[in-house]
């Protein structure tokens, strides 16, 4: 079995009706950009649809298991943070997930990738 590839639009509208079957609020997050820092990488993402009120970025050395969090408040339909502590040169995957209000918590973006200076 051949499964077509996956676009990032594709997905984008994937996960939106997901959200919609499931009964929660649509929310899409776009425009997310990480920008590296000694130790540090500073995060940031504007969402469309239903606004969550704060979000968690989720964070890790592997897609599959992002045990980091930091919280974002709402900043203008931004949601900023800057994650510390990290290693320098190292691969970091990263994830927005709603935390507030009730109708998108955990609503998902993509992974992004950022590597510390």
């Amino acid at each position: 079995v051949v499964k077509p590839a996956t676009t990032w639009f594709n997905q984008l509208v994937k996960n939106w009706l997901d959200q919609k079957v499931a009964g929660d609020d649509a929310t899409i997050y776009v425009m997310g950009s990480v920008t590296p820092g000694p130790n540090q990488l500073e995060v940031n993402c504007s969402a469309g649809g239903t606004i969550p009120d704060t979000v968690m970025w989720h964070y890790g050395t592997s897609k599959t298991n992002m045990p980091g969090q930091e919280e974002a408040q709402n900043v203008a339909v931004k949601f900023p943070a800057t994650i510390g502590g990290l290693v320098t040169g190292k691969k970091y995957y990263l994830q927005v997930r709603a935390t507030a209000p009730d109708g998108v918590i955990g609503t998902r973006s993509g992974i992004y990738i950022g590597v510390p200076e």
